[in-house]
């Protein structure tokens, strides 16, 4: 081989210094490729001019940290963005080549706008900083593009340096995003093996360990749930639970987690399943048969209000005012809120259902109660007026409360009939108030129960030792300023009150009426569409008039929906459509079956 000249080694050498040159620079990124004096502005080694963060950042857990540097090229600032509820390092970004003047006036402007900044240690907030980078990637969240390029105005920390004790809730994050923002999972980090083994729990109620498991599960299901796939079901389920699309950054900790635990553990979607099921459809090979059962029954989540009447190892025994049953709970271990209740204690929380006990689920708060009888009894009002107006959640895991309810709707019923003979009335809408009032004062006065001979008002008396007073309804100004209001009593559903029904009824009976009328035409439009839009209308109306006038129904839906061939026996799939709520009917009329619940909630009647 021929031997190398000088300047041959010389032009290789040339060659080979320009080529690593190239490879060095396409390394870089290529922000700082298209800048260069960026990187010089960034290192670290510059002299510190301010440390700036917002001064309520412990309370919002939100940190928003200025790193301002003197460089040759002027002032460098760096902004950090990081959620210490959630995904850690949120946004970062900066520039070079400010002046004294205009980092004085944003500083100033920052005041003026209600988001002070005070001075912060560079080495506590580099701490924050760091710890928001190693949290994003102990949990698998995306990280701002480029975000080492603006980490070099930061000294270099070690690992064993970070501390993650200021980040999430309970050791585990609360997941804020914009509904615009880009999803923020890379990916799902589940460890499989907690589904593996089998729960052998003893008489003596579960240990820590299992309790502590039982929270990894849930929080398995989770970041399940919180995976990049279903970001549209978050959206969709958003909007069905606020009623309007909310931004999760802008809610209070409280409303966010009650909205999370509804969503993943109750939201239902198109195909009719909740997150629990399709977990389990994921991943139901790797688990043992009781963790399936387990997942697959925290779909059944009971809401409530609590009174702890009893303490367990590691838990408690509670009864809960709403449904009136009685349940063993027990919190996760991660849970130190709910682990020091007194018995007499009241509490709001959900609990979720594990075998022959429970666990708390979500946000559980404690009512404020000095335990006299007084205030006991205002909390057990409290509770029976939620179970009037929610009654799914007084239903729930109690038939014979239930089965209790619907006989005394039944009751309720016959005692209408007996007192108008029908179960349809209309008039003006002071009339059918005042008729109303006239029923009440009936069926509480005068009507005798068989068995005992005594009116509801009689028993009331012997019971409570005092005079009922029956009290006065009050009906809305819109309804009572009605000319044509309709009262209907359906034996599954209870008394409803219908504004407009006159008009409803003239349409099925009279078609002709309005679809030869420009005008009546738009308004027979309005009104059907008005009653099958409204979610406090059921169906009853609509199935009456198929019954009675079923050549007209099918001629106005026909008409009004431009339905080509539909038929008054089609009317099941039109409820379908407007009111699928109705195919699941509870009576509007709660039995109390509690004798603890009667006599406390009249303690402090005014």
């Amino acid at each position: 081989m021929a031997k190398q000249s000088k300047d041959e080694k010389r032009t290789k050498k040339k060659k080979q210094k320009l080529k690593n040159q190239r490879a060095k620079k396409a390394a870089m990124p290529a922000i700082l490729r298209r800048d260069p004096l960026l990187a010089e502005a960034l290192r670290y080694h510059h002299p510190l001019h301010s440390c700036l963060i917002n001064e309520n950042w412990q309370d919002m857990k939100i940190a928003t940290i200025f790193i301002v540097r003197k460089t040759p090229t002027g002032l460098v600032m760096v902004n950090f963005l990081v959620d210490l509820l959630g995904v850690g390092l949120k946004e970062i970004g900066g520039d070079y080549g400010f002046t004294l003047n205009e980092i004085n006036s944003f500083e100033s402007q920052s005041a003026e706008e209600d988001f002070p900044l005070e001075s912060c240690d560079l080495p506590f907030a580099s701490s924050i900083i760091h710890g928001g980078i190693a949290w994003a990637k102990k949990w698998g969240i995306k990280l701002p593009g480029d975000y080492n390029v603006w980490m070099r105005i930061l000294d270099p920390l070690d690992a064993d340096e970070i501390n993650l004790d200021l980040f999430g809730d309970a050791g585990k994050p609360l997941f804020m995003f914009d509904e615009d923002d880009d999803f923020l999972f890379d990916e799902l980090l589940i460890d499989l093996k907690i589904l593996k083994d089998l729960f052998e729990i003893g008489e003596g109620g579960p240990s820590r360990e299992q309790l502590e498991r039982i929270g990894d599960i849930k929080g398995a299901l989770i970041e399940f749930a919180m995976s990049p796939e279903f970001k549209e079901n978050f959206n969709k389920a958003n909007l069905e639970y606020f009623k309007e699309a909310k931004n999760p950054g802008d809610m209070e900790t409280e409303e966010l987690v009650s909205f999370l635990d509804w969503y993943i553990l109750e939201w239902k979607s198109e195909f009719e399943d909740t997150f629990s099921d399709r977990f389990v459809a994921t991943h139901g090979d790797l688990m043992s048969r009781d963790v399936r059962e387990m997942i697959l029954g925290w779909r059944d989540v009971i809401d409530g209000i609590f009174e702890v009447k009893g303490k367990r190892p590691h838990g408690y025994h509670m009864k809960n005012l709403i449904n009136e049953r009685e349940y063993v709970v027990y919190p996760t271990v991660s849970m130190a809120e709910a682990s020091s209740f007194e018995i007499g204690d009241f509490i709001n929380a959900r609990v979720a259902p594990i075998g022959d006990f429970h666990t708390f689920s979500g946000i559980v708060t404690k009512i404020p109660c000095d335990g006299s009888d007084k205030e006991r009894g205002y909390i057990y009002r409290i509770a029976l007026e939620t179970q009037i107006l929610h009654p799914r959640k007084a239903f729930k895991d109690n038939e014979e409360k239930l089965k209790a309810s619907r006989d005394m709707l039944q009751k309720n019923y016959n005692n209408f009939i007996d007192y108008f003979g029908t179960d349809e009335l209309s008039g003006t809408g002071k009339e059918i108030a005042q008729k109303y009032q006239d029923f009440l004062r009936y069926d509480v006065f005068q009507k005798r129960d068989p068995e005992t001979g005594l009116s509801k008002a009689e028993k009331y008396e012997r019971e409570e030792g005092k005079t009922y007073n029956l009290p006065q309804v009050n009906f809305p100004e819109t309804l009572l300023k009605q000319s044509g209001v309709g009262m209907l009593f359906d034996p599954a559903e209870g008394i409803s009150f219908l504004e407009g029904y006159d008009l409803f009824v003239d349409i099925f009976s009279n078609p002709d009426r309005y679809i030869g009328s420009f005008l009546r035409k738009r308004k027979m439009k309005d009104i059907i569409m008005d009653y099958l839009e409204s979610d406090s209308i059921s169906d009853i109306p609509f199935r009456k008039m198929a019954k009675i006038f079923p050549d007209n129904f099918e001629r106005v839906i026909e008409y009004v929906l431009d339905w080509d061939g539909f038929s008054f026996d089609m009317i099941g799939e039109l409820m379908r459509h407007y009111k699928p709520q109705t195919f699941d009917k509870l009576p509007t009329y709660v039995a109390v079956l509690d004798s603890e619940m009667i006599r406390f909630a009249h303690v402090g009647e005014e």
